[in-house]
């Protein structure tokens, strides 16, 4: 009789049925396209009963606050670090660590974050992200744009064709813009830069990476994305409760 673990060999099978998911929804306020948390579930259902594995929650760390947005209301906030126990039908498991943020005014902080956190432990245990160069809804630059296009964050393609530019935009320097339009964007959570700065280097912390000036020269695409993306769930209204 064999001893191998039956969930080592059920996850790489509902990685080959499921495949990677693309970013298919929109965000209507700024245009760009992410993968939501309903993309995600929606396209793991069938293979996680199909191969008989299924998931367990524990929230290890929580942290709530309370800030005062620009009308003048409460904001609730919540911070939690979440340990997902994947098991299969022999008993055996794996377990993977995921943190979460959510911001609203109401009470559904706490399931915005959770949400984030799950979200984001199924992308990583099932290697649920693709090339996003193949996502079709982006047309495809030229060039001498796809760095600065493509590279950094998502797309801007609404702006014009650029000339050559003096000046390429480091990857700091394009997150530290997309920072500020998402700020711009939601003014209720964000009144002000500082605000939103202050969860960024929160978030940055969380991810593990360092919170020094050094990371703004050292910081990769893949960190700045990461961060980025947790930053706009934490005020995403889409979210299933």
């Amino acid at each position: 009789m064999s001893d191998t673990k039956l969930i080592y060999s059920a996850i790489p099978a509902i990685i080959a049925d499921v495949g990677p998911v693309g970013k298919n929804t929109k965000n209507q306020q700024q245009g760009y396209m992410y993968r939501s948390a309903d993309d995600i579930c929606n396209a793991l259902h069938d293979a996680l009963g199909k191969h008989k594995v299924f998931a367990t929650c524990a929230i290890t760390d929580l942290v709530r606050s309370e800030r005062q947005s620009k009308s003048g209301g409460a904001m609730q906030c919540v911070s939690i670090k979440c340990t997902y126990t994947f098991h299969a039908a022999d008993g055996s498991s794996v377990a993977t660590e995921a943190i979460g943020d959510g911001m609203d005014s109401g009470d559904k902080a706490t399931n915005k974050a959770m949400t984030a956190a799950y979200k984001y432990a199924l992308i990583q245990v099932f290697a649920m992200m693709g090339h996003e160069d193949s996502e079709v809804d982006s047309p495809e630059p030229l060039p001498q744009q796809r760095h600065a296009a493509n590279g950094h964050l998502g797309n801007r393609t609404n702006a014009p064709p650029p000339q050559p530019p003096a000046h390429e935009p480091t990857p700091w320097e394009y997150f530290a813009t997309r920072v500020g339009e998402l700020q711009a964007a939601n003014p209720t959570a964000w009144p002000d830069r500082a605000a939103i700065n202050k969860d960024m280097w929160r978030i940055v912390k969380e991810c593990g990476y360092p919170v020094t000036d050094a990371f703004k020269a050292t910081a990769t695409d893949d960190q700045l994305r990461d961060v980025f993306e947790r930053l706009e769930q934490m005020v995403k209204t889409d979210i299933p409760f």
